[in-house]
């Protein structure tokens, strides 16, 4: 059973709960590596569609690492000092290959922006999301624009870490009109980078998808953590062995790097779940099922 809310805790048994309005009374508690090979309920929090989570209900929450949307959520700098002392590691959400209506870079400027026309960096709609529009990421005007929002939105509002979205966007360049757009992504992920060390040499950055890129010896010294997603099941459908294998070979290298592995898939039949938990726990990561929509709900393994 699924039930989506603002914020869920994980609890022994087949559903999830709310710390959102009501007083909850069982806690799961971060684990260490050999506890997480038997949990088989969310390790970690992604919801970057609720709008009300506030300091309370992190604080709460029995998680260590959350992903939230900075442009949906407010924290105060003084909050988010408190969570991190707390030993809460609270990733903003960013989109580093897509451009998204209601960000705050959107429309910079004195003209507005022509999706298909101008500026020279965007590019088509994503079909499966109409308010995102792909971006030529490796053009200067976009990482402008991009550096200035992660400045203002992310690093000094005092969040622990990036949770870089939207990297596989070089996969559809590469594909079409830019060869170099996979080196291009890892560039990009090194300015973000260094734009954040001279600031605060504790940030972190945790990729999204694009496993690949961690092949490149550089960009392995350019993140902290990996969160993956369709490892073994797109929703409900099975991923193939080679598919799985290929992504998990990546996820291992990056473990046994010291980089924290954040799993994460989408199926809604129960057995699938269970399955899902027991396979990915035995790797040691970071397990969770989530709806597909990212908004707080997660199921778990009875």
């Amino acid at each position: 059973m699924l039930l989506s809310f603002s914020l869920i805790v994980a609890v022994a048994s087949s559903f999830t709960v709310s710390i959102s309005g009501q007083d909850v009374e069982e806690m799961m508690p971060e684990e260490d590596d050999q506890q997480l090979i038997k949990m088989y309920t969310p390790a970690f929090l992604i919801d970057i569609r609720s709008t009300d989570i506030n300091y309370s209900m992190l604080s709460k929450a029995p998680f260590t690492y959350i992903v939230i949307d900075p442009d949906l959520i407010s924290l105060t700098v003084d909050e988010l000092s408190d969570l991190r002392a707390e030993g809460k590691i609270i990733l903003a959400y960013m989109s580093i290959g897509e451009a998204e209506m209601g960000r705050t870079y959107w429309n910079d400027g004195d003209e507005e922006w022509m999706p298909g026309v101008k500026p020279r960096f965007l590019e088509r709609v994503n079909p499966h999301a109409r308010d995102r529009y792909r971006v030529r990421f490796w053009m200067p005007e976009w990482q402008t624009l991009l550096k200035k929002y992660y400045l203002a939105n992310v690093i000094r509002r005092g969040f622990s870490g990036v949770f870089l979205a939207g990297m596989d966007a070089y996969e559809y360049f590469e594909q079409r009109e830019r060869p170099s757009a996979g080196a291009d992504m890892i560039s990009l992920v090194a300015t973000l980078r260094g734009t954040s060390q001279t600031l605060n040499g504790d940030f972190l950055q945790f990729s999204n998808n694009a496993v690949d890129l961690y092949g490149s010896e550089r960009y392995s010294g350019l993140i902290d953590g990996m969160v993956a997603e369709n490892i073994w099941f797109e929703d409900d459908i099975r991923r193939t062995e080679a598919q799985t294998n290929f992504t998990v070979q990546f996820l291992r290298q990056a473990r046994a790097d010291g980089k924290t592995v954040l799993a994460a898939d989408f199926p809604l039949n129960q057995a699938k779940v269970c399955e899902f938990y027991v396979k990915c726990t035995t790797e040691v990561f970071r397990c969770a099922v989530f709806d597909s929509r990212l908004n707080g709900a997660g199921r778990s393994c009875q």
